[in-house]
Formats: structure tokens, C-alpha cells, sequence
């Protein structure tokens, strides 16, 4: 996963909620305008993306997620965090999921530092059956990516 130090130094990652605080996207932008950055088409490419969740109770929900390739977990940890910080944690999108992203949610299952809860057996749509990586939620205590971006005023919180 790509760390604080990877982002070029004129992107950033925006968060805020949404949707009378049930609702909450980080995405990448500009440094200098706070727009969301587009694909420049140079190399290396530059970090593009957004992830947006919603609350589902006391846990988030996945919504819709797009990035360049390699900038996607950057997106769903902060978006971890900030689940853990005001819920339970987050889950997997229930209406629909692509390869990638449930390869991302099958790296959450295997780390040691991130805590899996099982999800109500009823919250399990039949096509999740054979990705048991899909029957959690997830939560990061104590915001370490989070943390470590704001020192960096690589993250505005909005």
C-alpha cells in the first residue's frame, strides 16, 4: 500500500461528510485549487480517486470507489478510520463489488492490525458466500494513516 511519503507533494487527500453526517468521501485534489485531481497521462501517474460510504446504523457501508491503480487502499484506510473513529467500522458494498475490491477487503482480513467482526448472517448477499473476506466489518483504532497525513498537511479534514 502506498504510505504518506508516496503522495507527490501538489496532491492531497480530501474528507468530509455528507448527507447531515450519515454520509462521508475522500478523494484526491489539487494542493494549490482543492479540486479533485484528473489523469495527467504522465508518469509516473498521478494519484486520482475518490471513495465515498455511507452509515448503516453504527457501521459504514462501501459505496462507489475509483482510483489510478496503486492509490485505491490509500482511499479505503482513511475511509477505515474514519469508520472505526465514528461507528463500528466499515463494510463491504452490498450492491455491487469488482475483483479489485474485494481483493482490497481479502488484504484487510489477513493484516494483524486491522480488527474483523463478523457480520449478521443475514447482511450476506448469496453472491458474497465464497469471499469470506466480505462477511466482516473492519475498524483501525487510534488513526494512524489518518494521523500521519494530517501532520503532513497531506489531508484536509472538511
Amino acid at each position: 500500500m502506498m504510505a504518506s511519503m508516496d503522495l507527490p507533494d501538489e496532491v492531497i487527500l480530501i474528507a468530509q461528510q455528507f448527507a447531515g453526517n450519515r454520509g462521508y468521501i475522500v478523494y484526491y485534489a489539487d494542493k494549490e485549487t482543492g479540486q479533485e485531481t484528473e489523469e495527467s497521462g504522465g508518469w509516473p501517474p498521478k494519484p486520482t480517486g475518490q471513495l465515498d460510504m455511507h452509515k448503516n446504523g453504527d457501521i459504514w457501508q462501501l459505496g462507489n470507489v475509483h482510483a489510478t491503480k496503486g492509490w485505491g487502499p490509500m482511499l479505503y484506510e482513511i475511509a477505515i478510520e474514519h469508520a472505526t473513529a465514528n461507528g463500528l467500522g466499515m463494510m463491504a458494498d452490498r450492491r455491487e463489488m469488482s475483483s479489485d475490491a474485494i481483493g482490497v477487503f481479502a488484504k484487510y482480513y489477513s493484516r494483524s492490525d486491522v480488527k474483523k467482526t463478523p457480520l449478521p448472517a443475514e447482511w450476506i448477499p448469496p453472491e458474497w458466500k465464497p469471499h469470506p473476506e466480505l462477511h466482516y466489518y473492519y475498524s483501525i483504532p487510534g488513526q494512524p494513516m489518518t494521523k500521519d497525513l494530517i501532520a503532513g498537511d497531506q489531508l484536509v479534514i472538511r
